[in-house]
Formats: structure tokens, sequence, C-alpha cells
């Protein structure tokens, strides 16, 4: 990421080419998901969702975003531009959990997001990476007991609950996804999220968020530096 950021800085220092400074804002639908580990819990190779050594079924959770950016764009050619982009934003994501007795257990969870992505169009398509830091503000759960008799019987009713303090407090994330310039302020774009490490505080538990993002982008203003243009 270093090698990065050093071509990024030699390229936008560079002035063969206009820079400009854009002003957006970004917004959408997210699907997420975890991925939860307890160590040991792996059987001939296959790995499960577990939590407590205990198999769950992971459902997607759906929730939004929404985020105020500034990007700093670089022509490289008439085809061809490359920008930095980075600001905060918000997002509600999480997933939901179900039990063998078909408890479902819905945890969301609340992040202020500081994306750092580079970007790189060609033409109307972009190919966007880069790393994200994603603070937690808050944990939200729901548990709803099934109301199958005959599964409540069983006995199996799940020991566990997530709490806020399970939770890190930060989740380093990694992004990549494409965009399409829909129209001159206009585009839209299809993120995937990952964690890069754990997210949870619990002994012996690994546990990862995963999220899909769509979103609209509206560039609220830019501002070319070389002839101090405002548009």
């Amino acid at each position: 990421m270093k090698k990065i950021l050093l071509i990024l800085f030699v390229l936008f220092g560079y002035n063969s080419f206009s820079q400009t400074i854009e002003l957006i804002v970004s917004g959408g639908f997210n699907s997420s998901t975890q991925t939860l580990r307890s160590d040991g819990a792996t059987q001939i190779g296959v790995s499960f969702n577990t939590i407590g050594g205990k198999q769950y079924q992971v459902d997607a959770y759906p929730g939004y975003h929404i985020k105020g950016l500034i990007g700093i764009s670089k022509q490289l050619s008439n085809k061809t531009q490359l920008k930095l982009t980075s600001g905060l934003g918000y997002s509600s994501q999480g997933a939901t959990v179900v039990s063998v007795n078909k408890t479902r257990i819905t945890n969301n969870l609340n992040y202020i997001q500081i994306p750092i992505l580079i970007n790189f169009s060609f033409y109307k398509i972009s190919f966007l990476f880069g790393p994200q830091i994603s603070l937690l503000n808050n944990v939200n759960t729901n548990t709803k007991n099934s109301t199958i008799l005959s599964l409540n019987a069983l006995g199996n009713n799940p020991d566990f609950s997530y709490k806020e303090e399970d939770f890190s407090d930060r989740d380093n994330g990694f992004v990549f996804g494409l965009e399409y310039k829909i129209y001159n302020k206009i585009s839209a774009s299809v993120k995937y999220i990952t964690s890069l490490k754990n997210i949870s505080l619990l002994d012996k538990e690994t546990w990862k968020n995963k999220t899909f993002e769509i979103s609209v982008n509206y560039t609220l203003m830019n501002f070319k530096l070389n002839d101090k243009s405002i548009k």
C-alpha cells in the first residue's frame, strides 16, 4: 500500500494533465452477512458458521449507507482518469443468525466508515479498490423465537445472544468494486467490503463482516485546479 501511495503522489504532483477536486454525496442499499467460526469447529475439511461450537445458519441483513466524499482526480489521457477518494460515511449492516430450532437472532451493527479508495476510469467504467476503516457506533440485537411447537420442544434454544462488548470497536476492511458514469454528475457503483481481521472479542471465536453495497453517487461540485473554475 505504501508503494501505491507513493506512485499516486508522483502522478498527482505531475502537472501535464489537469487535476480536479470533487465534492460527492453517495447513498444506497447494503446486503451484509458475517462469517462465524469457533476454533476447532471444522469437520473433515468443511467449515460451518458456528458460535460456541454450535452450528448456525447465517442470513443476509438488508441495510443502507450514506457518505460524504472528497475526490481528487487526474486526467491521464483523453480516455483514462485516476482518482483518490476519501471521506466519512454511515453504514447500517449486520446478519441474522438462525439456530437449529429456527430461533432468529438479528444483529445490526452501525459503523462510521472512513474509506480511502483508488479509482481508475476508462471511458465511463471505473474499477475501484482500497482500505476502509469502520468505527463501531452501536449494536442492536433482536431475538425472535420459533413459533413451531415441535421445534421448541427439542430443547435446543440457543444459549447465546449478541452484546455490544462482544465486538471490536474497529473493523479494518478492504473494498473493491465497479462504478459506471450514468450522466454528467451521476454515477452508480457496486462494491464488496470484507473484514481483514477478527471483529470478535470473545475467546476462540472469529467473526468477519462481508457487505455488498449498491450506491448512487452525485457530484455536488467540482473544482479544476488548473483553471480555477467551479462547476
